[in-house]
This record gives structure tokens, sequence and C-alpha cells, in this order.
């Protein structure tokens, strides 16, 4: 989350990116560690990356538009 934020200055896209990634990297740690996931976690992952995701919709709008500030980035009057 940190990098893509400090690569973009988008919290926006960097929520949503964690949410997109969430299952994924919860997957691979678990492999990492040799333990495997259950099932239910990775679904309760995949639930709250969707959520993730949800919840900004109207961001997603802003920067498929082009309309989201960044962050650091003087406000209009």
């Amino acid at each position: 989350w940190l990098l893509l934020f400090k690569v973009t200055r988008y919290v926006s896209l960097a929520s949503i990116m964690a949410g997109l990634l969430l299952p994924a990297l919860a997957w691979g740690l678990a492999q990492i560690s040799g333990e495997g996931i259950e099932t239910s976690t990775l679904l309760l992952c995949t639930m709250l990356g969707m959520l993730m995701i949800f919840r900004h919709y109207e961001n997603i709008l802003r920067l498929w538009h082009g309309e989201e500030p960044r962050t650091g980035s003087k406000a209009s009057s």
C-alpha cells in the first residue's frame, strides 16, 4: 500500500489495490509459512477485499475520469 501511495500519491488507488491483492497476499503468506490457509479465511479476505473496492466506487469513477485529487495537491476553490 505504502509503495503504491508514494509512487502515485493516490490514497484511494493504493487502497483499491490493497483490496485486490488481499486474498492473493493472504494465500501467498500462508504458503510461505508452510501452514496453508483455511477456506474460510481466504473467503473472508476475498469478501473484505471486495468491500474495500465497493467502498471506493466513487473514487474509482473519479480516477477513471482523471478527477481524483492527489494527496498533497492544492484543493480547488
